[in-house]
Parts: structure tokens; sequence; C-alpha cells
């Protein structure tokens, strides 16, 4: 039996043994190190396999610990966790490496939820990529207001205060789109 077929069988075995629901899916989980213990394999086999359909992969934390959660099927749509990853990912490569707090991918989450479906990751890069423009968009809608807001700059780039003014950033967005059609 070849290792895709092997981890299959384990798959399914975990599933009936410890399923762990998670976006609608019953997923079987175990941390890497698990997965590559009972099957025999070195991590870097078990993440060439597990990128081969029909295997869908994750990884959460569960219980303070990383685990690899998989299941045999095609992908889900995405959740607004995956959408966050990328922004993340984003937000680590415009900042030199700067992590994203934990209170952070928090309010990267809720910008995945509140932001129009399929948009959120274009949005954020516009809001990144011209972050003057941004705040200048948040200093117009608090014009006005008892907001502090409307007093301060923030020189670099601030994910609390994309998500307080998230309405900014889908006009900021909408706006760039706009000037930038043909016609």
């Amino acid at each position: 039996m070849d290792n895709q077929h092997r981890l299959i069988e384990a798959i399914g075995k975990a599933l009936t043994e410890t399923p762990h629901e998670l976006d609608g899916f019953t997923w079987a989980a175990q941390p890497q190190r698990d997965w590559c213990h009972q099957l025999d394999f070195s991590i870097s086999t078990l993440n060439r396999l597990i990128k081969l359909p029909p295997i869908v992969r994750e990884t959460r934390m569960i219980g303070g610990v990383k685990v690899t959660l998989l299941r045999i099927g095609t992908p889900g749509p995405e959740t607004p966790y995956q959408i966050a990853r990328k922004m993340a990912c984003i937000w680590r490569k415009h900042l030199d490496g700067r992590l994203t707090t934990e209170r952070e991918f928090g309010l990267l989450i809720g910008l995945a939820e509140d932001w129009p479906k399929g948009k959120q990751v274009e949005i954020f890069k516009t809001i990144l990529a011209n972050w003057g423009g941004f705040m200048a968009g948040v200093k117009l809608s608090t014009y006005g207001t008892t907001s502090m807001e409307k007093d301060r700059f923030y020189r670099l780039p601030s994910i609390s205060v994309i998500r307080r003014f998230h309405a900014v950033g889908v006009e900021q967005y909408l706006i760039e789109q706009q000037s930038g059609m043909k016609g």
C-alpha cells in the first residue's frame, strides 16, 4: 500500500475515534509529529501528501497545541480565519516581519467577516499601500465628532484603526477601483 493510502486510512480511523468539528466539517486532529510517528513518515513526506487531493488540511491551536486537521473531501468555502491568515501574511511582509498579536489576528477575522466577500484581501492591500489616504479618510469620517482619531495620525499602519474604521477602507478600495476604470 502506498503512503497516500496509508494516510487516508489513518485519517478514517482518527475520524471515528477522535473526531473534531470545525467550520461545518468533521476533521481528524493530531499534532503533526503524531501523524508522522503513527505512520512512520518524515515531516516532509507528510507535508507533501497532505497537499494532494482528496486530502484537505488545516492547522489550528487547540488546547495550546498546534494541531494538523485532516479530512477527505473537497475544500469548503474560504473561512474568515483563512482570510485573516492571508492578511496576517501580507501584514508581516508589509511591516518587515512584524507578526500580528493574538488580539490583532482577532481583529483581522472581524475584518474578514465585515468586508465584502471575496474582496477582503484586496481591501487590506489597498489600505496598506496607501496608508496616508486611509488616514485622510478616517479624518474626514470623524470630522465634527468628538473622536480622538481626527487629531491623530498613525505613521505606521494599525490593525485596530483599520478595524475601527473598516468602512473607510471599503470606500478607499471602491474609489481606487473606480479611478482605475477606463472610460
